[in-house]
C-alpha cells in the first residue's frame, strides 16, 4: 500500500483492547503511512460513553452503588451486560446485602431485563422514549426546562403517577445514582440528560466518580467513525483494509451496508481464528493465537500493568498478529531497526527486560503503564434512521451468554441458559401476552421476523 501510494487511505479495525498492543498497532501503521486503526466493539455502551466523556471529560466513571439511596436505571441493564458487568454485580450486591440503608432500585425500559428483574419498581416505557422521560423528571426535579410530565408519560404509554412518585423520590433520597443505557437513535441524548440530572443532583464526586473510573472503554471508536469507513470502502476511496478480532459485516446495522462497501476494497486481510462473516470476505487470512496461546499486557488500573503469557503451545497452524507485524517491518529497510525479534521482547522491554519479566511472571502483575494508542478521531454523528412504520417496535439486546453472536461458535456457551428466559442453544421472540393472542402465537411456535 505504501509504494502504491494508498497508504494513507487504508482501514484497520482492531477488536477493542487494553494494554501495549493498541500503542504497537498505531506505531506500526504510522511507520507504514498509515492511519492509526479504528477500535471496534459492538456491545460496548458507546452512547454512554460518548456522554460521559462530553459531561465528565471520561468513558467510564466509577458508579459507586454502596453510596446510593435510590439507584435509578433508565434501559441500563448492568447486571446482564451493560457497562462492566462483573464488578457492578459485585458491587449492587453489596449494596442491596445492608441490612440497614440499602438502596432502592427502580428500571425504566421496555424489557424486563435482569437488571429490571432486580429492581423494587418497573417503569414500561415504550422503546424510544426514555430521552423523553429523562429529560421530563430532570425538568421536574430541578425546575429547569419544559419537558412535561404528562407529555413523557403519554409517549411512553406509563402513568402519571409512576414518574410523579420517581421525581419525589429523587428529590428526597440522596444521594442517588442514576444510569442510562439503550441503542436507539437518541440514547446518547438520553444519557447526556441523565448525566445533568446527577450533576444538578450534586451525585457526582458521591456515586458518580470520575476520577476513579475504568479505562475499559478508553479509545473506543464510535459508530460514526465505524460507518464513515464504510462510505469510503464505498466510494472506492480505500485500498487496503485490515480486521482484526472483530466481525463488521455481521455486527453493523443492514443500513450501513457494511458488507457491499467492503466487497469494494480491493485486497482484504483478516487476522481472525474463526471462518465469521467478514474473514469470508477477505483476500488474505493469517489466522491469529487464541490468547491462551498468546503474550499480552493490560492495564486495568492507572501504573499496573496485568501481564499476559501463553498457558499452552499454538494447537493450530496460526501465528500471532504481533510477531507479523514485526516479520513485515523486519523485511522493511527503514522499519527493522525498530523492532525486536518477536512480540514477547517487546513486552520485556515494556516493563524493563527479560529479567524484569521473569520476576514478574509468577504474579502476573509488575509496575508500569500501556504503551499509548492514538486517540479516537472524533467524527459527527447523523441521523440515518427510516421513518417508522407499523404497529410494534423490535428490540433487541445483547445476549449475556453469546454476545453479539460472537460466542455462538462455542457449544458450551450454547449450553448455557439465559439468565431471564432460561432458554438454551435457541433464539427467541418475547411478546406481550396480549399481542401473542391477537396472533395465536403459544409458546414453541416459529416465527420469521422480517425488516423492511
Amino acid at each position: 500500500a505504501r509504494k502504491s501510494g494508498g497508504a494513507a487511505n487504508a482501514v484497520f479495525i482492531n477488536q477493542h483492547e487494553q494494554g501495549s498492543f493498541p500503542g504497537f498497532l498505531d506505531q506500526w501503521l504510522a511507520g507504514f503511512g498509515m492511519p492509526a486503526h479504528l477500535s471496534v466493539d459492538a456491545e460496548a455502551p458507546l452512547s454512554a460513553v460518548a456522554a460521559n466523556r462530553q459531561a465528565f471529560g471520561a468513558a467510564w466513571p466509577h458508579h459507586d452503588f454502596g453510596a446510593a439511596k435510590l439507584i435509578v436505571s433508565f434501559g441500563a441493564d448492568y447486571l446482564d451486560g451493560w457497562g462492566l458487568t462483573v464488578p457492578q454485580q459485585l458491587d449492587f450486591a453489596e449494596a442491596r446485602g445492608k441490612i440497614d440503608g440499602a438502596p432502592r432500585v427502580v428500571y425504566i425500559g421496555a424489557r424486563r431485563s435482569l437488571t429490571g428483574l432486580n429492581a423494587d419498581s418497573w417503569i414500561p416505557a415504550r422503546p424510544g422514549t426514555l430521552q423523553a422521560v429523562a429529560e421530563a423528571v430532570g425538568a421536574a426535579v430541578t425546575g429547569r426546562g419544559n419537558a412535561s410530565l404528562k407529555t413523557a408519560a403519554d409517549q411512553a404509554g406509563v402513568s402519571l403517577e409512576s414518574l410523579e412518585s420517581l421525581v419525589a423520590e429523587l428529590k428526597s433520597a440522596k444521594p442517588s445514582l442514576i444510569l442510562a443505557g439503550g441503542t436507539d437513535d437518541n440514547a446518547t441524548a438520553t444519557a447526556a440528560a441523565v448525566n445533568e440530572l446527577n450533576r444538578a443532583l450534586g451525585n457526582v464526586g458521591q456515586t458518580i466518580k470520575p476520577g476513579d473510573g475504568s479505562q475499559a472503554f478508553d479509545g473506543l471508536a464510535s459508530h460514526a467513525a465505524l460507518r464513515e469507513a464504510a462510505e469510503r470502502m464505498a466510494s472506492g476511496k480505500v485500498s487496503l483494509a485490515i480486521v482484526r478480532g472483530a466481525n463488521p459485516v455481521h455486527a453493523m446495522p443492514g443500513g450501513a451496508k457494511f458488507a457491499d462497501a467492503f466487497a469494494k476494497v480491493p485486497f482484504k486481510v483478516s487476522f481472525s481464528s474463526y471462518p465469521d462473516d467478514t474473514t469470508q470476505r477477505c483476500d488474505l487470512v493469517l489466522p491469529d493465537h487464541h490468547s491462551l496461546e498468546s503474550w499480552g499486557d493490560a492495564e486495568p488500573l492507572k501504573g499496573t500493568l496485568s501481564l499476559q503469557q501463553p498457558t499452552m503451545d499454538p494447537v493450530f497452524n496460526t501465528r500471532a498478529t504481533a510477531d507479523v507485524l514485526i516479520a513485515v517491518a523486519k523485511a522493511d529497510a527503514q522499519m527493522a531497526g525498530r523492532y525486536p525479534t518477536d512480540y514477547r521482547a517487546f513486552i520485556a522491554n515494556r516493563v524493563g527486560g527479560n529479567a524484569a519479566l521473569t520476576a514478574a511472571l509468577p504474579t502476573a502483575v509488575t509496575k508500569g503503564s500501556s504503551l499509548g494508542a492514538a486517540s479516537p478521531r472524533a467524527v459527527s454523528p447523523r441521523s440515518g434512521s427510516a421513518p417508522r412504520t407499523g404497529d410494534f417496535f423490535l428490540q433487541v439486546y445483547t445476549s449475556p451468554v453469546v454476545g453479539d453472536g460472537r460466542g455462538a461458535n462455542k457449544p458450551w456457551l450454547q449450553e448455557l441458559p439465559d439468565p431471564v428466559s432460561k432458554i438454551t442453544w435457541h433464539g427467541w421472540v418475547e411478546i406481550h401476552p396480549d399481542t401473542a393472542a391477537k396472533w395465536s402465537v403459544t409458546d414453541g411456535d416459529f416465527l420469521v421476523l422480517q425488516s423492511p
